[in-house]
């Protein structure tokens, strides 16, 4: 929903005036994401199970399936009010002085002054399993603490969707894939199922270990939550000038932005039941950051006299040369690195500078530019940064499910490895994994047991953790257009790009290196993260985490190979104008642009972190695309024209799939579909 009122008024033949706006913008997102929360990529696996859990053969074996695991659902609100006003003043020197008005030009003076509110709210849930007619949570994971909703989030609702035949035998060029047949799960929605109970036999430590039928039913909960403010206020002041015949055409403009942002009131308030309200979505009256921008920009454009081109009689009719500097500002939310400091919004600056030249009587054009930028604060999408605090809830909550099922520290699979290390109680063992965060992170992550899982408090956490870069980006842009003909239009333009990245998560790479520097001093770094786990901590820390940052870094200072370098597009358009043929265009345009990176051989490096080989990049193919575009127009009345378009769509494309990203040993491991061969056809009146 959106709506806007505008005031405009001029005074003096539009030399001086003024516009008010108010703009007020609402929406809402919904949101459901199966096959795995945070919209990661959904695997498909092959059942190799040959028996079930009650011994009888798997009638399933060899088939495709897709395991729907904590699937996450949220709404989310977003409410935004701009409120602007700008006022220009038009100065003329001519008005006074025709001498002074060739010399001295023309001056536009354009002010802004605009308060911008968004405020975002929004509640997350989730499905769970709940027995109907025995304790899920003891039967099937010998927890034997009281039941809550915290405890059934480790009871997820999870189901497999069976989308193939028997594949056992088949080439993968005879693989075929069918349509998911399952709905999605729903509150109420009840099953039978068959389990293996756990449940401690009464007055003992020893589990039941018998095959059981019972009846689940799926519940939803509210589990997480969004609720923040940002308010943004802009001044700006900007002054074109126009000099000497307009020969020269100059820009100056400042500009200033203040971010104000608000976190929310307490995002822990849960019922008697644990779950979360309402109630959480409330916004602190204060901010909670209050960051100032300020951006400096201008250009100039100098025009050669056409006098002075006419007299070299060349083919050149007409020439300019420009020149520009500016700095920008993006203004963002609040974010703080792992060490909570706060990060700056993104900012950068950016030269670019070339010439235009006209030929044969201002028939083409070619525009030549070269640019170079740079960025700072640049967020990292996919940096694993708060997960790289918060990894330490995995060990903990595995080995707290031990205590809770009430198994002695002696008797645990991993206690001979604990030992050695000195750890005799499962106290001193939580007290040193809780220590693994560096300071003074550690002090911002108290945990504790809450219901029987390690979690924290409300309002504890780094607010809006993230990872951040700079990026050096510099190339050149060519562009010629042209009219041939009265009624023909070309234009073609090839650009080149490179990017460097440079200063890459570096407060990230410092907290995972104390991190495992703090797991080596307690002498944990190779025991297992539970006892029920093959993996150590410090492996489990060091694929899903510290690789990530490693290769990252290890990208620093060399260009991104994963952005295409060449870019080329043609368009063509001819419309006749008269004869048989009269009121019909036809046209088209060619796109290209070059191979990409799509990943790399790797080596392991002094810390057996494997390590990407810049030098020995995968490449994805270079794309080709074209569309052809067929018209036809005529009067249907002497008010009313008609026109009917036939537009086609990537006719030059593949058909093939494109891969997209590859493994170290060169496999292509994902694809994305080729874009689609599509026509539409298009009629319009105007009138």
């Amino acid at each position: 929903d959106a709506s806007t009122v505008t005031i405009e008024q001029s005074f003096f033949k539009n030399r001086l005036g003024f516009e008010a706006a108010l703009n007020k913008e609402y929406y809402r997102l919904d949101y459901y994401q199966p096959f795995g929360s945070n919209g990661r990529n959904a695997p498909i696996y092959i059942d190799t199970t040959l028996y079930l859990n009650d011994t009888t053969l798997n009638p399933n074996v060899g088939r495709a399936m897709m395991i729907q695991a904590t699937d996450s659902a949220s709404w989310r609100n977003t409410a935004r009010l701009n409120r602007r006003v700008t006022a220009f003043l038009d100065f003329n020197f001519k008005d006074l002085n025709p001498t002074l008005g060739k010399w001295f030009g023309r001056h536009t003076f354009t002010g802004l002054l605009q308060k911008e509110r968004t405020v975002n709210t929004g509640l997350n849930y989730t499905n769970y399993l709940q027995g109907t007619n025995f304790d899920y949570n003891r039967a099937i994971r010998g927890d034997t603490t009281d039941a809550n909703v915290r405890n059934l989030l480790n009871a997820p609702a999870v189901f497999f969707s069976y989308i193939s035949d028997d594949l056992r035998g088949k080439e993968m060029n005879q693989v075929r894939l069918n349509p998911i047949s399952q709905n999605r799960l729903v509150a109420g929605d009840t099953f039978n199922v068959n389990y293996f109970d756990i449940t401690p036999l009464p007055g003992t430590n020893l589990p039941t270990n018998q095959y059981k039928n019972g009846s689940v039913r799926v519940n939803t909960l509210n589990n997480g939550s969004v609720a923040n403010r940002t308010d943004v206020t802009s001044k700006a002041l900007a002054w074109q000038s126009n000099l000497v015949s307009n020969h020269i055409v100059g820009l100056v403009g400042l500009r200033q932005d203040r971010i104000e942002s608000y976190r929310q009131t307490n995002n822990n308030i849960r019922s008697a039941s644990n779950e979360i309200l309402p109630a959480v979505l409330g916004i602190n009256g204060f901010p909670s950051t209050n960051q100032m921008g300020h951006t400096f920009t201008w250009s100039v454009v100098g025009h050669v006299p056409r006098e002075w081109i006419e007299k070299t009689q060349r083919f050149v009719t007409s020439a300019s040369a420009h020149y520009g500097r500016s700095e920008n500002f993006a203004a963002s939310g609040e974010r703080h690195d792992v060490f909570n400091n706060l990060l700056s919004s993104p900012s950068g600056t950016t030269k670019e500078y070339g010439v235009t030249l006209g030929f044969a009587k201002e028939k083409w054009f070619l525009k030549l530019n070269r640019y170079e930028s740079a960025s700072e604060d640049v967020g990292i999408l996919g940096a694993q940064t708060g997960a790289s605090i918060t990894e330490v809830t995995r060990p903990l909550n595995n080995y707290q499910a031990s205590l809770n099922a009430n198994l002695p520290f002696t008797s645990l699979s991993s206690y001979p490895a604990l030992a050695a290390a000195g750890y005799s109680s499962y106290d001193q063992l939580f007290t040193a994994i809780k220590n693994f965060i560096p300071e003074p992170t550690r002090s911002l992550y108290p945990y504790r047991v809450l219901n029987g899982t390690w979690g924290l408090p409300g309002g504890a956490a780094i607010f809006g953790v993230s990872s951040t870069q700079s990026v050096q980006a510099k190339g050149w842009e060519a562009e010629l257009t042209g009219n041939p003909r009265k009624n023909w239009r070309v234009s073609a333009s090839v650009a080149q790009t490179e990017a460097t990245p440079s200063l890459s998560a570096a407060p990230l790479a410092a907290f995972q290196e104390q991190y495992v520097a703090n797991m080596k001093a307690a002498k944990l770094d190779g025991v297992v993260e539970g006892p029920a786990s093959i993996t150590t901590m410090l492996g489990r820390y060091n694929q899903s985490y510290v690789s990530a940052t490693v290769q990252t870094r290890a990208k620093d200072g060399a260009a991104n190979q994963e952005l295409r370098k060449y870019r080329f597009n043609f368009l063509n358009k001819y419309t006749f104008s008269d004869g048989r043929l009269k009121g019909l265009g036809i046209g088209g345009n060619v796109r290209w642009q070059s191979d990409v990176t799509i990943g790399y051989a790797s080596r392991l490096n002094a810390d057996a972190q494997p390590v990407a080989i810049l030098e020995q990049p995968y490449k994805g193919p270079s794309e080709l695309s074209g569309d052809i575009v067929l018209s036809y127009s005529r009067k249907v009345t002497e008010k009313i024209n008609w026109e009917i378009q036939l537009n086609t769509r990537n006719l030059l494309s593949r058909n093939k799939d494109v891969p997209v990203a590859a493994d170290p040993d060169g496999r292509r491991t994902v694809f994305r579909i080729a874009p689609e061969k599509a026509w539409y056809v298009t009629n319009t009146f105007s009138f």
